[in-house]
């Protein structure tokens, strides 16, 4: 939960800040996106994050984990 307003970004910018920017921070070219032969670490949530109010959002839950291609959560 963050104090002010200007604390946060919107789903829509922090999202992408999380997976391709991480990539370029780290400077990796095997991670940052859903591609044929990227490393696939994801999650499947119970909604779409971008199109749901900031108070719905916290109401998401994550259905499933995968990491390095693999399942390793199922709700």
């Amino acid at each position: 939960h963050r104090s002010l307003p200007a604390e946060g970004l919107p789903a829509a910018r922090a999202l992408p800040a999380q997976t391709q920017g991480r990539a370029q921070a780290w400077r990796r070219q095997d991670i940052g996106e859903l591609r044929v032969g990227l490393q696939a670490d994801l999650c499947v949530l119970s909604q779409n994050i971008l199109e749901c109010s900031e108070e719905e959002i916290l109401k998401t839950q994550v259905r499933a984990t995968m990491m390095d291609g693999e399942f390793v959560y199922q709700r």
